[in-house]
């Protein structure tokens, strides 16, 4: 299930904007309260200065405990439905669009490899291991765009994905 769920994140950034502005209207993800996550996943923001997703993926090896920081997005909709799992991208290396878009977090002023490159899949899951079900997106408190520090373990990393096992959320401001 872990890895159909992340290959499945991979496979849709992959996908390029074009073809997702031609798709037709998607419905979006599903939106939850913050009472169905883990009563300590979301955090108040501390002055630490965390690492960018980058150069935490440039380095990480699978069981890492990991600290850095990006935005919620990378792709149109960067929330699995029903799941607690999203896509975030490093601000620094494919920045949201500014172009006047309507969804500036899917940066596809970016190209396609470099959006892969710079993500990371987040997810917070259960004690086996699975994706919650419940969608990490909290209308007021997590959404596309929101910057996010995250707090977790590597669970796989590769070329295409690098998915981390999320214990906690610092937001930001929404970009």
């Amino acid at each position: 299930m872990k890895h159909l769920i992340a290959t499945s994140l991979a496979i849709l950034v992959l996908a390029s904007c074009a073809q997702e502005k031609e798709a037709t209207e998607k419905k979006p993800a599903a939106e939850t309260t913050a009472a169905e996550l883990p009563k300590k996943l979301f955090i108040a923001p501390g002055p630490m200065s965390p690492k960018s997703l980058s150069e935490v993926r440039a380095t990480a090896k699978v069981g890492d405990e990991v600290v850095f920081a990006g935005y919620v997005g990378g792709r149109e909709e960067p929330f699995v439905d029903g799941r607690a799992v999203m896509l975030m991208a490093d601000a620094s290396k494919v920045p949201p669009c500014t172009d006047g878009c309507k969804t500036p977090w899917d940066a596809c002023c970016e190209a396609t490899e470099d959006i892969v490159a710079n993500s990371a899949t987040v997810q917070v899951v259960d004690e086996s291991g699975a994706p919650l079900k419940a969608s990490l997106m909290v209308p007021g408190t997590l959404d596309r765009g929101t910057s996010v520090t995250v707090f977790g373990k590597v669970r796989e990393i590769s070329d295409k994905l690098f998915v981390v096992d999320a214990t906690s959320l610092a937001l930001a401001k929404r970009q």
